[in-house]
Order: C-alpha cells, then structure tokens, then sequence
C-alpha cells in the first residue's frame, strides 16, 4: 500500500507485512522475502487476521508466556534482607489503663508529606501487639549510635524495659528518650494487615531532631555512621 513501507499487496491481492526482526531466524529458507532479499514476509489473505509467529518467540511487544514462580525458601528472602539497612528505632505508647508498652523495631519509615504519614511494622504474635493496634497514638524514637544498649533492651522478653528510666514523658505527653537522635509522635492513622506483621500507620503530630549519628542495623548487628 503506497505509502506504508511495511505494508503492500501481493500478486493475489493479499495484505503483505513486514516481520519483526527479532523472529527472522525464526524462518526457514524458501519462505517470502522483501524487496530487500532478506526481510521476511507474513502473508495475511483477506478476511483472515495476520499469521502471527509462534507465542513464545519473543519480539518487540510480544513479551514471553508468564513461567509458574519458583519455590522459594524463606531463609533466602531472611538472609537477603538482612543485607538491607534500617534505623534501629524504639516505638512506646501508653494504654488505657497508664501502663507503658514499647519495642524495638528496624522496620520504619516515612510515608507520605501529605499528609505526614509513617509506619512501622510489629509482629502480631509480639506481646505489644494489642496495645499498639488498639491505642490512639504512639511515638518512634529513632536511636543515636551509641544507644544500642537502649535497642537490645527494648527487644528483650520478660523484662521491664522502661526500669531504667530513660523514657519520660514528651510530645503528646508519650514514653520518650530524651537523648534520641530524632523523635515522631503520631496519632493512630490505620492498622494494616501485612502476612505475619500489623503495619501501623501513623499521622505525626510532633517531631524532634537532634545531632549526632542514628543506630543501624545490617548483616543481624548494629552499627553505626560516621558523624
């Protein structure tokens, strides 16, 4: 057809297109070839669609059939995210009978600007679960580098983690560390299913910024950034 370079009529009046060239190996010899002597013709004949190449040679557009995932174990998913840094974060609240709660989490990040949003994640099988799922509000203590004694207590079972008093009342009148490298108080936004763990939105309502440099946890230790 005159002015389509692909496209053009054959002896019989047939509709002749140009192939792709990512299936042009794909045809055997003694097939159709174009003016140029090796481009590959497909023949489509009125009222019948376009010969199409075989699904799963792949070209340009023409993606490959979807393949069944692979098993997949999940000491190789805990060992890959161990690779992956996070801040080493110290999350409390307070319940409705003036009984404090709080646990460790590297599981945090910001959310969203509008509104200000954050989450952290808490396994729903941890003892802080109920008390964090239910309240109205809470607060993320990110540590200082040279806080990680404040971490392993607050990831201990069994213990008063608030004994050693390093948690005062702060913003929104909640448990804080006052020696935190950064403080987020939140309200309550929503509680979101995520498989083993509860994804705890949080709206901020209050934040505190120090100096120094935050607590990392990588490789199943913490560590710590230059300043």
């Amino acid at each position: 057809m005159a002015g389509d370079p692909g496209r053009g009529e054959g002896p019989g009046g047939e509709i002749l297109f140009a192939a792709p060239a990512a299936v042009r190996s794909a045809r055997t010899a003694g097939r159709a070839r174009g003016a140029d002597g090796r481009t590959p013709i497909v023949r489509r004949t009125e009222g019948r669609g376009p010969q199409r190449p075989p699904a799963d040679l792949p070209f340009p557009g023409h993606p490959r059939k979807a393949r069944e995932p692979m098993p997949f174990a999940p000491a190789e998913f805990t060992r890959a995210m161990a690779r992956v840094p996070g801040p080493v974060t110290v999350a409390t609240t307070v319940d409705a009978a003036g009984q404090r709660w709080g646990f460790t989490a590297s599981s945090f990040s910001s959310l969203s600007l509008s509104p200000p949003l954050v989450l952290i994640c808490l396994d729903k099988g941890a003892s802080t679960h109920e008390a964090f799922a239910t309240t109205d509000r809470f607060m993320i203590n990110i540590l200082r580098g040279e806080q990680s004694d404040i971490a392993l207590r607050f990831a201990k079972s069994g213990v008063d983690r608030f004994a050693d008093g390093d948690a005062v009342p702060l913003e929104l009148g909640l448990p804080g560390i006052p020696e935190a490298l950064v403080r987020v108080a939140c309200s309550l936004e929503q509680v979101v299913d995520g498989g083993d763990h509860s994804i705890l939105i949080g709206r901020v309502e209050a934040t505190y910024t120090g100096d120094g440099a935050p607590l990392i946890y990588c490789d199943r230790g913490f560590q710590r950034l230059a300043e």
